[in-house]
């Protein structure tokens, strides 16, 4: 695998230029930034007595680009289009092969190849950009990822597989194990980015989940890719220069959801707070994707069914969301201090009871368990 050296001085003050700009749109506390300053500037000291630092390149790039209707009507189709177009404008020569695909079309087939994967030619690929068009038909990201995975046998070396969409009116499992499934059949062969556009949460949702499962892409905002000096920036992280590279890499904008996974009543003893093998089981699940995802805060929440007094499953719903909370601090060592507990007992369920003598309804089934709510600090 070939590799680039970086300019690691240019790469730290970088990554304390998107700190500063994080403190100036209010994502991060002065105290914070601070801090992160300080550490980044440690760090730099300790680099500056390491000659460079040293990343993998791409030595090709699949674009997957969705021209749905929802993309159509939010206007985005000529954005993606102008950012597949910029991004050939910028491609370095060592470029081995390319791809262009696109899905929601209406009128026949629901995906185009506009470049077949195969030797990358500059001009021969504006010229194939440019017969992007609206398609107003459907979304079918699965099936695309699907077509790119038969596509990237013909792909040489290392390859960007880059999703553009905004993730609406899509099927979301489907694409997530689709993606998942490239990443298992062709390894670190391949690095799978999404570019959001539009601001929908699930849309946005399902596109984190589709980078991460890629593991070595990143999930973008097509609102951060309009200006030369970002779309040059993308091109140098995946592609990077034959010299030292002067631009920091992006900063991924898209998070995975974090699924967590909940307990139910048949987790705990009858009537109990005490914990059945089976639930404990699931708590060490989670103790994993806490430990993977160390910058949350984690609401965990107690119910109970309805039947029963008010008091009593109060306290019962308390007290399991309590045992939880004792499990993974002890047993899994999770932050006291990132965990807390309610309990909402019968006076605020999950799921509305119509029928609260009936434990055998689906509703109180719902409603006993206990539900983990994520908090991004």
């Amino acid at each position: 695998m070939e590799k680039v050296r970086f300019n690691t001085e240019a790469k730290l003050l970088g990554l304390v230029s998107i700190t500063v700009a994080m403190r100036k749109k209010g994502i991060i506390s002065m105290k914070n930034m601070i801090k992160a300053t300080i550490w980044l500037g440690l760090l730099l000291v300790v680099m500056a007595a390491l000659p460079v630092l040293a990343q993998d390149r791409h030595d090709s790039i699949l674009f997957v680009t969705d021209v749905s209707w929802t993309m159509s009507q939010g206007k985005h189709v000529p954005a993606a289009k102008k950012l597949v177009q910029d991004m050939n404008d910028r491609f370095p020569s060592y470029v081995k092969s390319a791809g262009l695909l696109t899905f929601g079309h209406k009128d026949g087939p629901q995906m185009n190849w506009w470049y077949p994967v195969s030797a990358w030619d500059r001009a021969r690929f504006k010229t194939a950009a440019g017969k992007i068009v609206d398609g107003n038909g459907t979304t079918p990201i699965g099936a695309s990822l699907e077509e790119a995975r038969d596509a990237l046998a013909y792909s040489r070396g290392k390859t960007a597989v880059i999703l553009l969409s905004d993730g609406k009116n899509n099927g979301w499992v489907n694409s997530v194990k689709k993606a998942k499934r490239i990443k298992r059949e062709f390894g670190d062969k391949v690095c799978i980015f999404t570019v959001l556009y539009g601001d929908d949460k699930r849309g946005a949702d399902l596109l984190a989940d589709i980078a991460f499962a890629g593991r070595c892409g990143l999930g973008l905002l097509g609102s951060d890719l309009k200006s030369s000096d970002e779309v040059q920036r993308l091109v140098d992280y995946i592609f990077p220069p034959e010299k030292a590279a002067a631009l920091p890499p992006p900063t991924p904008k898209l998070k995975p959801r974090l699924a967590l996974v909940e307990l139910r009543d048949a987790h705990f003893e009858f009537d109990s707070s005490k914990i059945t093998p089976e639930g404990l089981e699931i708590l060490d699940k989670n103790i994993k994707i806490l430990k993977d995802n160390p910058d949350v805060d984690i609401l965990i929440a107690g119910y109970t069914s309805a039947s029963g007094t008010d008091e009593y499953n109060q306290k019962l719903s308390e007290r399991r969301a309590a045992a939880v909370k004792d499990y993974l601090v002890k047993n899994g060592s999770i932050p006291a201090d990132s965990l807390v507990t309610v309990g909402y007992g019968e006076n605020k369920p999950a799921t509305y009871e119509p029928y609260p003598d009936d434990l055998e309804s689906d509703a109180a089934k719902s409603n006993m368990r206990v539900l983990f709510t994520v908090i991004v600090k």
